[in-house]
């Protein structure tokens, strides 16, 4: 028996006899009185005697252990042999005795009719013992067969360079070391055992990690390793906010590099800043609309703001930067967002072996066990940031831009005081940040300096609209006739500013619009008194100037884009704003043409246009024919429609979300419907129709999950909203995705899609591999409670009682599989922090058995194990309590069970 069969050996035992004393195993009375305390009993000892014999057959083999952690194991074997023939001896004279019904309800309580308390409390303390010390010789064993195959490594991974089917993900340029013992523990403990064990060594590898794999790493290893972390650290949406946000004009914002002067109101140097030889931070506070992210991006990319740092930082400065944005996506607007943005940009601009001195933990796992999933923490990612600047790099310069700190979700005094430490601990730091002067704010940077911005833009603002006005025919023509009261026009706007960018912006466009109307001063002048001086004011005329033919149509866009998780692709938009819903479930698979893609979403431009009003707008898109630069030499032509495609729908600015999701404006644009609507349902079916207009032609099974997973998350809102249940709705979305994965057959795929297409194993196996069998057992894990209830008729449904090892029972989708969504879904509805009481309810209520056995187990016994074990599965735990050892009672009551 080699090392990874003896150490699945030694967990086998470990797990098995663990669940034996600490009140794990469930005994029931079934409905004819008869105690199920026999079937368990033997099951045990089967799972007891194969691992004693494998153990037993492995310490006689004839090959003397040749390492520290060979003797360890073999040690630890003999202890886990003696265990389970302490265990084999008492089941044995447990079985004989058997039990009068009632008498116990778990193995635990058995052993305390053969043993006494203090015996079964020192066989679990030895448990544990053992169960840190096999933790410590795997960790052990697995560094040791690393560092032999590190020249076998650094040959593999140059061979995949030259595989022609793509990058393969890391853990395939592995020797497969890690991989292979986890797949030995996963057969020999279970699956959800193996993730426990799993999850324990990478957090055992997180807190102490060893230096020996780093000194050794090759440098292809290295690069690889340090590529993946880098990843790992960027999310999908990290540099929306910055793209998004108007880049300023050639002439603006000039004299932030400039000393104050004396006939405007005092503010501190910027320039002064970033000269001083000691770090520090400044605060750039302003107005809503008065142009700060504008401001923060300029100096982001303006070549001034470094050569001025070069006086600090003579020999270079690492850069990085984080807008905040409440309408994007939760990493958008948190801590750990931010902190991942710093270090991810960091990194990329510092040498390499820097990413495994601030990351070392991370680093040994994804050398050891090529993966590691384990969630960021904002403490891990603090102490790294810190470890970064203070440690590693503390002879490197760092300037760091955070803008829209009042955007942030969370508590604002925790978000400055992370700030403030940072800043006073490192003198390598100097940080800029941005914000709405609200009190929060003032209290903690008043004594830093700092600018108010509405106070320096007056001669920005007249240059804007100087600039504006003057690219206007219409304007030049009223120049020609009046250039007197032309130019006084001109600067009643700029003072009725008071420093508004925006209110700017929406002044100029109106007033343009009466110039090419042939408006002369004196209507010009009457539209600028009419327009509100306050952009609340003005945001509520442009909502009265919808024309009413168009306000519900109106109302239902505000609500899709509310209702969407993130920001909502103009694509999506388009296909959730159909006449006919219900042409979403009749229609066929159709692939669209790119032209007909390309006009869909132009229509839905001028929709957008003509009922919002601009308070919704698109990233400008393309012109008619313009092509994008790509890297490989094609025309760009799939890129602009993909441009195109992904366009994101989004609020004029955030004072309009402010003001239109306000309860009171919110409840007159919903109170606007004629008739009920649904966003959630809407989007749900946009989702659909992107799947059933997919291009058959090419390989489509990156995209087909991604569709389904936002296809059932909206559909999920719209339940806990209370809507109606979308039976119609999954069960088109099974077809869909049924007929999908077949066309996946025609080609060549990665080894992760192989059986694609394969009639005998259901889609969703190929979204989050091998976790069920059809679509109910998805909706139990996604916690679909009123899609179950509708979908099983009655208590013989076949979804309901899987018997024998090849299907799984629904209740332990609903107790243990929906762990897993967190990795491998993006809908933020579909994760849950805990077991859905109303789905297991529904479950019971419909004859599911909760004490059927499924490999060996139960699904009461997977809710008495993870109410002993707590967090140990998940980052975020179940609070799943049990109370008097019942959580499922046999008359399929729910009791003790605290859950979502």
């Amino acid at each position: 028996m080699d090392g990874i069969s003896l150490a699945a050996s030694i967990i086998q035992i470990i797990d098995v006899s663990s669940r034996v004393v600490a009140k794990g195993i469930d005994i029931y009375q079934s409905a004819d009185g008869q105690l199920t305390e026999h079937g368990e009993i033997d099951h045990v000892t089967r799972a007891l005697s194969s691992s004693a014999r494998r153990i037993r057959k492995s310490i006689a083999a004839n090959r003397p252990p040749c390492t520290d952690a060979e003797v360890e194991q073999l040690r630890l074997a003999a202890d886990c042999q003696q265990i389970a023939n302490e265990l084999l001896k008492a089941l044995e004279r447990l079985k004989r005795r058997g039990g009068r019904p009632g008498k116990w309800t778990s193995l635990r309580q058995g052993l305390k009719t053969v043993w006494n308390e203090d015996k079964i409390a020192s066989l679990e303390r030895r448990l544990d013992r053992y169960r840190q010390q096999m933790i410590e010789s795997i960790l052990e064993t697995l560094r040791t067969q690393t560092e032999a195959s590190a020249a076998q490594q650094s040959t593999i991974i140059q061979g995949i360079k030259n595989i022609q089917h793509g990058q393969r993900k890391l853990q395939e340029v592995q020797v497969d070391i890690g991989r292979q013992f986890f797949q030995e523990i996963r057969r020999n403990v279970g699956k959800a055992d193996g993730e426990r064990w799993r999850k324990d060594l990478l957090g055992a590898i997180h807190q102490k990690s060893s230096p020996r794999l780093r000194s050794l790493a090759q440098s292809p290893k290295r690069k690889e390793i340090r590529r993946w972390l880098i990843k790992s650290l960027k999310f999908k949406e990290m540099e929306d906010r910055e793209i998004r946000i108007t880049k300023a004009s050639k002439e603006t914002f000039k004299w932030i590099y400039e000393a104050p002067t004396a006939n405007i109101r005092p503010w501190a140097s910027f320039r002064a800043f970033l000269e001083q030889k000691d770090g520090g931070m400044y605060w750039i506070t302003g107005k809503p609309g008065s142009g700060k992210s504008t401001l923060m991006k300029y100096l982001q990319h303006n070549n001034r703001t470094f050569d001025l740092l070069r006086q600090w930082a003579p020999e270079g400065v690492t850069v990085s930067a984080f807008y905040f944005w409440n309408s994007g996506i939760g990493m958008q607007m948190s801590v750990e967002g931010l902190l991942r943005t710093l270090l991810a940009k960091c990194l990329e601009q510092l040498p390499r072996n820097v990413v495994e001195q601030v990351f070392p933990g991370r680093w040994e796992a994804l050398r050891l066990l090529g993966e590691d999933d384990t969630p960021w923490t904002w403490h891990e990612l603090s102490l790294a940031l810190q470890k970064l600047v203070l440690s590693v790099c503390r002879d490197r310069k760092f300037f760091f831009l955070i803008d829209g700190l009042d955007e942030f979700s969370g508590d604002h005094a925790a978000l400055t005081d992370l700030i403030l430490d940072l800043v006073s601990s490192a003198p390598n730091i100097k940080v800029c940040v941005a914000s709405r002067p609200w009190v929060d704010f003032e209290d903690a940077f008043r004594s830093k300096p700092h600018l108010m911005l509405q106070d320096l833009t007056k001669r920005d603002i007249q240059q804007y609209i100087a600039k504006t006005f003057r690219e206007s025919p219409a304007f030049l023509d009223l120049e020609q006739r009046d250039p007197w009261h032309a130019e006084d026009l001109l600067s009643e706007i700029a003072r009725k500013a008071e420093g508004v960018f925006l209110w700017v912006r929406l002044v100029v466009k109106s007033l343009l619009v009466g110039m090419t109307n042939g408006d002369g001063i004196r209507e010009l002048r009457e539209r600028l008194e009419r327009t509100p001086s306050n952009l609340e004011d003005m945001f509520k005329k442009m909502l009265a100037s919808m024309e009413p033919s168009y306000l519900e149509h109106a109302s239902q866009l505000f609500q899709i884009h509310r209702a969407s998780q993130g920001p909502l692709p103009l694509s999506i938009m388009a296909f959730a704003d159909l006449e006919d819903q219900d042409e979403v479930l009749q229609r066929v698979l159709w692939p669209l043409t790119h032209s007909n893609l390309v006009a869909r979403c132009r229509h839905m431009k001028r929709k957008l246009s003509s009922r919002c009003k601009g308070l919704l707008e698109i990233e400008s898109l393309p012109m008619p024919g313009q092509q994008r630069d790509t890297d490989d030499g094609t025309d760009g032509n799939n890129n602009s429609l993909d441009a195109i495609m992904d366009c994101k729908v989004q609020y004029l600015h955030r004072t309009v979300k402010d003001f239109i999701e306000a309860p009171e404006i919110w409840g007159w644009i919903v109170a606007t419907n004629k008739e009920q609507f649904d966003p959630c349902v809407a989007l749900a079916k946009s989702h659909l129709l992107h799947l059933k207009s997919m291009d058959t032609t090419k390989p489509i099974y990156d995209e087909i999950w991604d569709h389904v997973v936002w296809c059932i998350s909206y559909t999920k809102q719209s339940e806990l909203n209370k809507g109606p249940v979308q039976t119609e709705l999954m069960d088109e979305l099974d077809r869909t995705a049924t007929a999908l994965t077949r066309y996946c057959q025609s080609f060549d795929l990665a080894e992760d899609y192989s059986s694609w297409g394969d009639e005998e194993t259901h889609w969703t196996n190929y979204g989050i591999p091998a976790v069920g069998t059809s679509l109910a057992y998805l909706m139990a894990m996604c916690g679909m409670s009123g899609f179950l209830e509708a979908r099983l008729s009655h208590d013989d449904d076949p979804e309901l009682r899987y018997y024998g090892d090849n299907k799984t029972p629904l209740l332990f989708a609903v107790l243990e599989d929906y762990l897993v969504l967190d990795r491998y879904s993006a809908g933020k509805s579909i994760i849950t922090a805990s077991p859905s009481k109303d789905t297991i309810r529904v479950l019971l209520q419909k004859g599911a058995d909760p004490h059927q056995l499924h490999r060996g187990r139960s699904a009461l016994t997977i809710a008495k194990a993870m109410a002993s074990r707590g967090s140990a599965l998940s980052t975020r735990p179940p609070s799943l309590l049990v109370e008097n050892d019942v959580v499922i009672t046999s008359g399929n009551v729910l009791k003790g069970i605290e859950c979502n």
